[in-house]
């Protein structure tokens, strides 16, 4: 689409703001950004309970013979 034959003298503003859409998005809304945060905030907590979690699981088929497990340790 060549934007200045369809929009005319509003063919730059239009082109900045369809391409800024197409290229980052639209604005997160404020209700949305919330729980984004406290996911972001509260990740390395999450993160080091799952680690201890799979470290456990990791040990305990050790143990079984049925399995082989590798995992760093």
């Amino acid at each position: 689409m060549k934007f200045s034959e369809v929009f005319g003298n509003l063919a730059f503003i239009i082109k900045a703001r369809v391409e800024g859409l197409r290229d980052f998005g639209p604005c997160i809304s404020p209700f949305n950004s919330f729980p984004l945060h406290q996911g972001i905030e509260t990740l390395k907590l999450r993160m080091d309970q799952h680690s201890r979690n799979a470290l456990a699981v990791a040990e305990w088929l050790e143990k079984t013979p049925r399995f082989v497990v590798k995992y760093p340790a």
